[in-house]
């Protein structure tokens, strides 16, 4: 069973960078070899370059939350600009997500803040030293409250949610963190369900008491059950990658296989009969 994604569905996911500043960004990645690929497309690079080599200096934040870890810190991404991020791998899909912001965006009010600091250092240090612990402890406990979130969430606890405190860029940044897992715990419950249904039609293919036979658009077989290969003598291997025609008797009419691709290639049905021809030159009708 293969699941696949086009590349603007996941877009959804972390297209809201409400509260994350001019410069924030959320990010999706995962392995391609010895390279990096952006599921989600940069914010600021070119729509083609979703790619960077793994042992790249400003990949090391992609490259951490591949390697199983999470966390943050501060380093320079994928345009050598650097940043704050956060990052966490998801070991159910073996994916990377990525939320990061420029440092000059993120640190302008703490900027600010030294600036008041070094005037009233001058008249009050013991009241600049007490704020300074204060801003601290109430900058981290919301970033640690995310980062668990973060955590829980990609261990498989596709319910965790963090309560937005404070309305600042922190909360603005945990109201995007819910947003963008209540839209992953969607798809990822829906994808779970659409596999559940795929084996059950699996299942019944395989056990049928009928022929089943899938060809691709060019008539390649791609797949045959085992009431095939019990009818016809060909194993699984020798019959995929071939076209219908190995079981061709030469006692039905071309025009019939003329009628019965055109049919189908049209989306339509087509009922029949052949006579056919098994690998021991055995005929049958069916």
């Amino acid at each position: 069973l293969i699941n696949h994604y086009y590349a603007i569905v996941l877009d959804k996911f972390v297209a809201n960078r409400t509260g994350m500043g001019e410069s924030g960004e959320v990010l999706l990645v995962r392995r391609d070899g010895d390279n990096i690929e952006f599921f989600t497309p940069p914010r600021y690079a070119p729509a083609d370059s979703l790619t960077v080599p793994m042992d790249s200096a400003n990949a090391r934040v992609a490259r951490l939350a591949l390697e199983g870890g999470s966390g943050a810190l501060i380093t320079a991404d994928y345009r050598d600009v650097v940043v704050v991020a956060a990052y966490q791998y998801l070991p159910s899909m073996d994916w990377g997500l990525i939320a990061k912001m420029d440092t000059s965006e993120v640190f302008v009010a703490l900027k600010t803040f030294e600036i008041v600091a070094l005037i009233l250092s001058v008249v009050a240090a013991a009241v600049v030293t007490s704020a300074g612990i204060i801003f601290t402890v109430l900058v981290s406990r919301p970033i640690r409250r995310l980062t668990d979130a973060i955590r829980r969430f990609a261990r498989g606890d596709l319910k965790a949610r963090i309560a937005i405190i404070h309305l600042d860029e922190i909360g603005d940044l945990t109201k995007n963190f819910n947003t963008m897992a209540g839209e992953l715990e969607k798809e990822i419950t829906g994808r779970a369900r659409r596999e559940v249904e795929l084996l059950k039609v699996s299942l019944v293919v395989e056990q049928s008491p009928n022929v089943v036979l899938i060809t691709d658009n060019q008539c390649n077989i791609e797949y045959v059950n085992p009431k095939f290969t019990l009818l016809t003598g060909y194993t699984r291997e020798e019959a995929i990658g071939k076209k219908p025609r190995i079981l061709k008797s030469g006692k039905t009419p071309p025009e019939v296989y003329k009628l019965l691709w055109e049919t189908i290639a049209c989306g339509s049905e087509w009922r029949g009969e052949f006579c056919n021809k098994k690998k021991n030159g055995e005929l049958y009708w069916e």
